[in-house]
C-alpha cells in the first residue's frame, strides 16, 4: 500500500512536473519532435500558452480523491475543503481558459460552479443533521480564520511589493536588443523570442515595447539591465544604434555583442569625428543630440565595442554546412547572450540533434539571405508554439533525402529569393518528391510577384519548368508574416496559418485551363491584392 501510493502518486507526480518545468527548452531545441509524440497525453488538451496546466489538474484530481478518505467521518471538514478547491482551481481556470475551444472551458466553469452550489446545499443539510455541533463551529472558525489569514497576507504581499518598487525600482527589462532594423530587424524578432525563452527575462525590442522615441535613450538608460548589440553591415551608421551604444557607455550598462553575416570591424580611419559625422546627416543625428550625446561620447562608445564579450552569429555561412550547425551556432549565440545577461559563465557548445519522424510541416526559405534564413526560424517556433508538432526547415535539396513527406509545405516569400537557384531546385524537387504535400505561402510585406517574363529574365528555370514549377506556386493564395512588426500581429498572422492548416484548406485557386500566360497574370494580380 505504502509503496504502491509512492510509485503512483510522489515518483508520477514528479515525473510530470520535471517534464513540464522542461516541455518549452525541449520543444524548442532538437529533442522537440520527441517529445511533442512521448508526452502528447499531457499537452494536447491544453492550449500552448497554458502548456503548464497539467500538473495544477492531477494535483486538483487528486485533492478531491484524497479528501473523503482523510476526513471519513468529518462530513463538514469535506464540504468545507471541497469548495475551497474547487474555488482556489477554478478562478485561475476561469481567467487562463487553459482547454482547447471555447466549450471545454465553459463546461469547466459550469461544472465547478454547479459543484460549489451542490456543496453548498449539502452543508445545509449537514448543519441541521449533525450531533457534533460543538465541533462543527469549532472547524467552521478554523476555515473562516484561514480565509481571513490568505486574505491579509496577499493584501500585506501586495503592498509590500509595490511600496518596494517605488522606492528601490528594478529596471524594467533584461536587455535591451540594439539593431539597424534594414539588416536585422527579423534577426532581433530571433534574438528576442529566443531570450526570453532562455532566461524567462524581458527583454525590449522597439517594434514591440517602443511607445515614444523621445524615451529611447531614456530606457537604455534606466530601465534596461543590459544592452544587446546586434552588430550588421550598417548597425554602426544609424544615428539611434550610435545614441543607444553611447548612452550605454556613458551610464555604464554591460554591452555584449552579437555579429552578424555582413558585419565588419571598423578600421582606425572608420573612427574619427569626420567619418562618424559624415554617416548621418546633422538632421538626423539632431534628436540623438538633444538627448545629450555627443560625437565625441560616440566615437569613445565605438572605441569600447572591440573589448566587449562578443559571439559570432554568421547565419548563411553556417546553413552552408548544415541546417544542424546553424541551429548550433543560433543555440550558442541565444545561451551565451543569455548567461552573460543572466550573469552566468559562458555555455559549453553543444550540438543539437534534428529529428524529422513525425513530420508535420516544412518551412522553404532563401539559404542566400540570413534574414531570410531567421524569417525561417521565427516562423517554424511560432507554428512549433501553437500547433505542438514537428516541424523542419528545408535550404538544400540534399535534406529531403532525410525527411518523410509532411503534410504541408510553407514557402516563405521575400523579394531576393526568387533570384536564388537553391531554393527554386528545393520548390521543384518538393513538387516532384512530395505529391501529397499541400503547399502555402507566405510572404513579407516588402514582397511583389513578379511577371512571367520577369521570370524568364533571371535564366533560373526553363520554360516548361516555369509552367510546372511557378504556376503550382501561383496556385495559392501567399498569406502575410510579419516578423519585423509587432509581436501581436505577428502571433495573429500564424494563429491564421495553424487555423488554415488545420481545417486542411490551403486556400488553392482555380487554375484556368487556359494558357500559362493568362494564368500566371490572373494569379499574380490576386496575389499582390492578398
Amino acid at each position: 500500500g505504502a509503496a504502491g501510493l509512492l510509485v503512483y502518486t510522489v515518483f508520477f507526480s514528479a515525473w510530470v512536473l520535471y517534464i513540464t518545468v522542461h516541455y518549452p527548452k525541449m520543444v524548442s531545441l532538437g529533442q522537440g519532435a520527441k517529445v511533442i509524440r512521448r508526452y502528447r497525453f499531457l499537452f494536447q488538451r491544453f492550449t500552448s500558452e497554458c502548456y503548464f496546466y497539467a500538473p495544477f489538474y492531477l494535483l486538483r484530481s487528486f485533492l478531491l480523491a484524497l479528501l473523503p478518505i482523510v476526513f471519513a467521518n468529518h462530513g463538514q471538514r469535506q464540504i468545507l475543503l471541497f469548495v475551497m478547491v474547487l474555488l482556489v482551481f477554478g478562478f485561475p481556470q476561469a481567467m487562463l481558459k487553459p482547454w482547447h475551444g471555447m466549450l471545454p472551458n465553459l463546461l469547466d466553469t459550469i461544472v465547478t460552479g454547479s459543484l460549489v452550489l451542490v456543496l453548498t446545499g449539502a452543508a445545509v443539510l449537514q448543519g441541521s443533521q449533525t450531533q457534533d455541533q460543538a465541533g462543527m463551529e469549532s472547524d467552521i472558525q478554523i476555515f473562516f480564520s484561514m480565509f481571513m489569514l490568505l486574505l491579509l497576507t496577499g493584501f500585506a504581499t501586495i503592498t509590500g511589493y509595490e511600496a518596494h518598487l517605488r522606492f528601490f525600482p528594478d529596471p524594467r527589462f533584461l536587455g535591451f536588443l540594439s539593431h539597424h532594423k534594414g539588416g536585422c530587424a527579423v534577426g532581433a524578432r530571433f534574438m528576442k523570442m529566443e531570450l526570453e525563452r532562455h532566461t524567462r527575462g524581458k527583454f525590449f525590442l522597439d517594434s514591440d515595447n517602443l511607445v515614444n522615441i523621445e524615451f529611447l535613450l531614456h530606457l537604455v538608460r534606466s530601465a534596461s539591465k543590459h544592452l544587446v548589440l546586434l552588430l550588421s553591415q550598417d548597425t554602426l551608421r544609424r544615428p539611434w544604434c550610435a545614441g543607444e551604444i553611447a548612452t550605454a557607455k556613458k551610464n555604464k550598462v554591460p554591452v555584449i555583442c552579437v555579429l552578424f553575416d555582413d558585419y565588419e570591424e571598423a578600421k582606425g580611419e572608420d573612427l574619427t569625428l569626420e567619418a562618424i559625422s559624415s554617416a548621418w546627416t546633422p538632421q538626423a543625428f539632431a534628436q540623438v543630440a538633444l538627448q545629450g550625446v555627443t560625437l565625441k561620447d560616440v566615437r569613445e562608445a565605438y572605441l569600447q565595442i572591440p573589448s566587449h564579450p562578443k559571439v559570432s552569429l554568421r547565419r548563411v555561412s553556417a546553413l552552408g554546412q548544415s541546417v544542424a550547425t546553424c541551429h548550433d551556432d543560433s543555440q550558442f549565440a541565444v545561451a551565451t547572450v543569455g548567461n552573460f545577461c543572466l550573469g552566468r559563465r559562458p555555455p559549453d557548445r553543444r550540438r543539437v540533434d534534428l529529428d524529422w519522424s513525425g513530420l508535420e510541416v516544412v518551412v522553404v526559405g532563401n539559404c542566400m539571405d540570413g534574414e531570410d534564413i531567421s524569417r525561417c526560424f521565427v516562423l517554424s517556433k511560432q507554428l512549433q508554439k501553437v500547433l505542438q508538432t514537428v516541424l523542419g526547415e528545408l535550404f538544400h535539396v540534399e535534406q529531403m533525402d532525410e525527411m518523410p513527406e509532411p503534410r504541408h509545405l510553407l514557402v516563405s516569400l521575400t523579394p531576393n529569393i526568387l533570384t536564388s537557384k537553391p531554393f527554386w531546385a528545393v520548390l521543384d524537387a518538393a513538387r516532384r518528391k512530395w505529391k501529397n504535400t499541400k503547399p502555402i505561402l507566405v510572404r513579407s510585406p516588402d514582397f511583389v510577384f513578379p511577371s512571367r517574363e520577369q521570370i524568364l529574365q533571371m535564366g533560373l528555370l526553363t520554360h516548361t519548368e516555369l509552367q510546372e514549377t511557378w504556376s503550382h506556386l501561383l496556385s495559392v493564395i501567399a498569406m502575410p508574416f510579419t516578423p519585423e512588426g509587432h509581436s501581436t500581429v505577428m502571433e495573429a498572422e500564424v494563429d491564421r496559418l495553424c487555423k488554415m492548416m488545420k481545417d486542411g484548406n490551403s486556400k488553392l485557386l482555380p487554375q484556368s485551363s487556359s494558357s500559362s500566360s493568362s494564368l500566371q497574370e490572373d494569379d499574380t494580380e490576386r496575389n499582390v491584392c492578398v
